[in-house]
């Protein structure tokens, strides 16, 4: 049994690195906001020389009406080509090509779509639009706003979307910047379960590498004796996961966690410490899924335990199990374990009874439930964060996943 013992984590300072994509192209992008399909331009060989536009809306579609009589067509997102047979029009992309006229469709170096037709038939569109989702998304990167995407015709992902660069774009969020004239082009819903979420990502492999994400800081945190390697790869504070290969030796190896550094408030001006989690978890190794709480004695809530791992306790039984201070104690939101130390340290863990990937805790309420038993007085918060406590992973490469986390104190 490998128990945990209180630690001060040593955080080394370094400057981040800085990641950066070289554009192997440059293309000229419209600046128009206006979203939806590009507009298909009709000329009807009907019999009369009425011709029409067709214009984009928001939804994508472009709709047009000769400007008398002749035949009437719709536009569609995207590079597009046809299928000769007639019928109605069923486009593979999730846009709307209808025409009463067979139609041959070209790309043009404008992105427009501009079509000639005949007298009766359909064209149908095989690419570009959004799909029902299907599309494979693994191996493009991910949206940054810090990267500037020059190329045109790149793929990104982000937020489990696939989108196309038109031109030129910086900083410019492809979900509020896509369609006709907009730099980015919706291509449809990534199919692959572990699509990235949001912006990222940031990517470290040194022991104390550390990155600031809004009000959130994300820590590799490899801090323990004959520790082995690990790398964490975070689009925010609250999604990131990491791959850590650790000998199956006595002691903490690693603690990469997200949270807050410094709350820097009392417990007794708080009217709100919550927060929320959900992780993917590996069936070996020794390690747990806990927040580390400092107030600024430490309290540290276990919400999954795995392998050969325990608290540190004031006393050992004679199988050398810990021994609890408190058993079945309801506090918030879930029944927990509690083992107390105060010798030297003073070190608080709430166990949980049973294993969870996905929880709310009310942590305010652990707090003051400590407060009641004489552990702790009404001190300042520093750090409040939540992450994988590693041990050991039998020096296999192992990889933890945080799917989501929140922590809101006030």
């Amino acid at each position: 049994m490998t128990y945990l013992s209180a630690r001060r984590l040593a955080r080394a300072s370094f400057g981040l690195p800085c990641f950066t994509l070289v554009a192997l192209a440059w293309a000229t992008g419209c600046s128009s906001s206006q979203t939806g399909g590009p507009a298909g331009e009709v000329s009807a060989n009907d019999g009369s020389s009425n011709t029409g536009n067709a214009g984009p809306s928001d939804s994508g579609v472009a709709n047009s009406t000769p400007d008398s009589g002749g035949s009437t067509s719709q536009g569609a997102i995207g590079d597009a080509t046809v299928d000769s047979a007639r019928g109605s029009a069923v486009p593979l992309d999730g846009g709307v090509a209808q025409d009463s006229s067979d139609a041959t469709v070209s790309d043009n170096s404008s992105g427009t779509i501009e079509a000639s037709a005949t007298d009766s038939g359909a064209a149908q569109v095989s690419e570009g639009g959004f799909t029902d989702g299907g599309l494979s998304c693994v191996g493009d990167p991910v949206w940054n706003s810090s990267v500037t995407y020059s190329d045109a015709g790149q793929l990104v992902e982000y937020n489990c979307n696939l989108y196309q660069n038109q031109g030129f774009a910086y900083d410019l969020d492809p979900e509020t910047h896509n369609g006709q004239y907009a730099q980015w082009h919706l291509m449809g819903a990534c199919s692959n379960s572990d699509c990235a979420m949001g912006e990222g990502p940031w990517i470290a492999c040194g022991n104390y590498d550390h990155w600031t994400t809004g009000s959130y800081e994300v820590y590799n945190d490899v801090w323990g004796g004959d520790a082995g390697s690990q790398c964490i790869t975070a689009w925010d504070g609250g999604h990131w996961t990491l791959q850590s290969t650790q000998p199956a030796t006595t002691g903490v190896k690693s603690y990469p966690n997200s949270g807050f550094v410094n709350v820097n408030k009392t417990i007794s001006s708080l009217t709100k410490f919550t927060s929320s989690f959900d992780i993917t978890v590996p069936s070996y190794g020794d390690w747990e899924a806990t927040y580390d709480i400092w107030v600024p004695s430490e309290i540290m809530i276990w919400m999954y335990t795995s392998g050969n791992v325990g608290p540190i306790a004031s006393s050992w039984d004679s199988t050398g199990k810990p021994v609890a201070s408190a058993t079945d104690v309801d506090a918030g939101g879930h029944t927990w374990t509690v083992y107390h130390q105060n010798g030297g340290t003073n070190v608080i863990s709430f166990v949980r009874t049973t294993n969870t990937t996905s929880a709310t805790v009310d942590i305010l309420a652990l707090i003051n439930w400590a407060k009641t038993q004489g552990w702790i007085p009404d001190g300042t918060i520093g750090a409040s964060q939540f992450g994988f406590e590693i041990s050991g992973t039998n020096s296999e490469a192992t990889d933890f996943t945080c799917n989501s986390f929140s922590m809101t104190i006030n």
